[in-house]
């Protein structure tokens, strides 16, 4: 995942040096993410990183990748509520923050 997308939405909306311990950890947000990231199948990880990481549309992905647009698309949708399931629960920041991240990415 792109970390600029975690970072901006963190600065903008997360952190506030005047609350101290309520402080998000943005690279710990980061690495979870990254984690949870790594352990989708390898075709769909490729996709989902040209999608989030390259910002490439879904008909460019499928283009670049011998692919059918629906095929991506179907593919993106089960990287993110995959991570969206494996992160929630565990730290109630960084599910909204993944949430944001995810749900406002355009696919198509």
């Amino acid at each position: 995942m792109e970390e600029k997308y975690i970072q901006i939405f963190a600065e903008e909306n997360l952190v506030d040096s005047s609350k101290g311990e309520d402080q998000v950890d943005y690279m710990q947000i980061v690495k979870k993410i990254n984690t949870v990231i790594d352990l989708l199948p390898a075709r769909r990880k490729e996709i989902f990183n040209l999608s989030y990481k390259e910002e490439l549309k879904n008909y460019e992905i499928a283009d670049k990748l011998g692919l059918s647009e629906q095929f991506v698309k179907n593919q993106l949708s089960v990287a993110r509520k995959y991570i969206i399931s494996k992160i929630k629960g565990n730290n109630h920041i960084a599910s909204l923050l993944l949430f944001y991240v995810l749900e406002g990415q355009d696919t198509d």
